[in-house]
């Protein structure tokens, strides 16, 4: 009985030993593994979104895909696992932009959240580098 009650003891803690990490330990941690990245997404007019980790921000902007020029549009403080910003769009609707990061880093999601009402509009950028 003592040998199957310390088989199950260390199987239970092995296992919970080497459990994959898939989320860094900290913010910080978070952020050092990100720095320098790139992630993109298909901005709906044809062209790329993307979202470069400089330091402590992120940085928006375009890909134009007839010329290959890139557009810097956005630069804001990253402030957490989840980020939110207030914007305005070109008719003036207020919208609530929420970017979060994956625990792995791998991809970011933006959620945006209107003031009229309209439906909220999920993206999920993935990285490239």
């Amino acid at each position: 009985m003592k040998k199957i009650c310390l088989a199950v003891f260390f199987a239970v803690v092995l296992g919970w030993l080497f459990q994959p990490c898939v989320h860094a330990q900290s913010f910080e941690d978070l952020l050092k593994m990100i720095d320098g990245r790139r992630y993109t997404a298909p901005s709906g007019m044809g062209d790329t979104s993307y979202i470069d980790v400089d330091g402590r921000f992120f940085v928006l902007g375009l890909i134009d895909h007839n010329t290959r020029l890139e557009y810097p549009r956005q630069r804001f403080e990253i402030t957490g696992h989840k980020t939110v910003i207030s914007a305005r769009t070109i008719d003036n609707t207020g919208v609530e932009v929420t970017y979060t990061i994956s625990g792995d880093g791998e991809r970011i999601t933006e959620q945006n959240r209107y003031s009229d009402n309209s439906p909220t509009r999920n993206r999920t950028f993935l990285r490239q580098w």
